[in-house]
């Protein structure tokens, strides 16, 4: 009986350590991938950055080609009526 409950207990350890030492290789997976999702996040934050900078200038340029179209159209229409008062 003695050695049946020995036998018993050392397959449960042996179990429990491959049980266990599965469980740390899938949490080293695990980690692994953090660090893969991580790299991600920042390259993504640096893209999502360089996005943003280059909205912000598009935006000040079509605000900057809007204002000097509307000075050059209002250039054209002075003189246009300055041209016609001479006539």
């Amino acid at each position: 009986m003695e050695v049946l409950f020995h036998n018993e207990t050392t397959a449960f350890i042996q179990d429990m350590s491959k049980l266990l030492s599965e469980t740390v290789k899938q949490h080293h997976i695990v980690d692994s991938g953090h660090n893969i999702l991580d790299e991600l996040n920042d390259k993504v934050k640096i893209h999502m950055n360089e996005i943003s900078k280059s909205t912000k200038n598009t935006n000040d340029l079509t605000d900057n080609l809007y204002s000097e179209g509307k000075d050059f159209a209002v250039d054209l229409i002075h003189l246009a009526l300055a041209k016609k008062r001479k006539n």
